[in-house]
């Protein structure tokens, strides 16, 4: 009996202790799980976060200890793993353009890196050298647009201002230096205006003064006189001017009077001045073809001036 009972008590521990490591194993597997899935969610968490770079940390060494997220989780972790890559992308044309000189370009490439990972130490240090290239560039452009204006050519300041904008962004101290130029060349285009237009209306008021003189000389049969007027409001005469016309076909015809009184070089001379206001004026191109054809024979010393068939007196 004692025996029997000695072999029951010693089948019963045994049969305990089997208990105890099947219930072990189950426990230990159990516990392994809830670390993998509290690590998954985690994942999940990095990921919508915006923390890719962590999620993808994460899911390399959960891969590497063997273990498996679900298909929710694991789409994120692809997901993470092209923001990463999209980011390394514009980080490294954005190092390309900074070679070239595109420093705007470079530095929008390096903001779109830094919204799809806003703690990529690369795109923020590279960033920070990009801004100060761009910083440098405005303060010279400033420099050279202060000088520019300083030596009156406002134009060229305000196109430096403009680019010194763009680098800028839109920095609102630039925009009211450009609004100031472009308002100082306003007042400049209007006093040039009204400086322009106070010339004029003097020179048309000598012009016409002068075609009076040169008038009131020819009725006095005083043609040198009025040959010296009208080569003056001639020569003071321009293309589309209102008194062109009647100064051009004034000399037209005192030309004729002098050449017919044999002054040939007054009326060539006339002539010609009145074909630069009139380029497309036949009868002037015809009387200096023919006035120079006379003087030509006056070289040959003919004994009576020449009489051109085409010119005449008759008005």
């Amino acid at each position: 009996m004692t025996s029997g009972c000695a072999l029951t008590g010693s089948s019963a521990k045994l049969k305990t202790d089997e208990l105890k490591t099947a219930d072990a194993i189950p426990q230990s597997k159990t516990k392994a799980e809830t670390e993998s899935t509290l690590q998954c969610s985690k994942i999940l968490k990095y990921s919508q976060a915006g923390e890719y770079k962590s999620a993808v940390d994460l899911a390399d060494k959960l891969i590497k200890d063997g273990c498996k997220c679900s298909v929710e989780v694991t789409k994120k972790i692809h997901f993470s793993r092209s923001q990463l890559n999209q980011a390394d992308v514009y980080v490294l044309e954005a190092m390309k353009r900074k070679k070239e000189g595109k420093l705007i370009e470079a530095q929008n490439d390096l903001l779109k890196a830094l919204k799809i990972y806003p703690k990529y130490y690369w795109a923020q240090n590279l960033l920070k050298k990009v801004e100060c290239s761009i910083n440098a560039q405005i303060t010279g452009l400033k420099e050279e647009a202060h000088n520019l204006e300083t030596n009156g050519n406002l134009d060229g300041a305000l196109s430096l201002v403009q680019d010194a904008i763009v680098l800028s962004l839109g920095d609102n101290d630039l925009k009211l230096e450009a609004a100031r130029l472009q308002g100082t060349m306003n007042r400049v285009l209007q006093e040039e205006k009204k400086r322009k237009q106070v010339a004029r209306n003097q020179r048309r008021s000598i012009i016409r003064k002068g075609l009076t003189a040169a008038k009131e000389a020819e009725q006095k049969d005083d043609l040198e006189s009025a040959a010296g007027h009208t080569i003056h409001i001639l020569e003071l005469s321009s293309v589309g001017e209102p008194l062109t016309p009647k100064v051009v076909e004034f000399a037209r015809l005192l030309g004729l009077k002098l050449f017919s009184a044999g002054d040939f070089s007054k009326a060539q001379n006339l002539w010609e001045e009145a074909l630069h206001l009139e380029p497309d004026n036949v009868k002037l191109q015809k009387y200096l073809s023919e006035v120079e054809e006379s003087l030509d024979n006056l070289k040959k010393i003919q004994p009576t001036p020449p009489r051109l068939s085409s010119l005449s007196t008759n008005r």
